[in-house]
């Protein structure tokens, strides 16, 4: 049995109990959840998305080995209007000087 100093950690929090630990807003643990960076607990039956403490432990570490979110989306316009611009200049050659 454990005394009253050594507390378990909890296996899941609720968002708002998830919001409360990490300072972070409903939002921000919604996306996580979605992006895989926190890990969600769901109990059968019960129709409640729950946070596992472990991966909100882990998101909060200062050495966070959490996954990365996944990059979605197309790349922003003008990195690929300047990487075309770019290939087009790379593709032409300069015009020779006249003599």
């Amino acid at each position: 049995m454990t005394s009253k100093s050594e507390v378990a950690a909890p296996i899941a929090v609720t968002v708002a109990k998830a919001c409360e630990l990490s300072g972070f807003g409903p939002t921000s643990i919604w996306a996580f959840l979605k992006s895989g960076r926190l890990e969600p607990v769901r109990v059968p039956g019960v129709r409640r998305t729950l946070v596992s403490y472990k991966s909100l432990a882990r998101l909060l570490s200062p050495q966070s080995d959490a996954p990365q979110p996944r990059k979605r989306g197309r790349p922003n316009k003008q990195v690929s209007d300047l990487r075309r611009y770019l290939d087009e200049l790379s593709r032409r050659s300069l015009p020779k000087a006249a003599p």
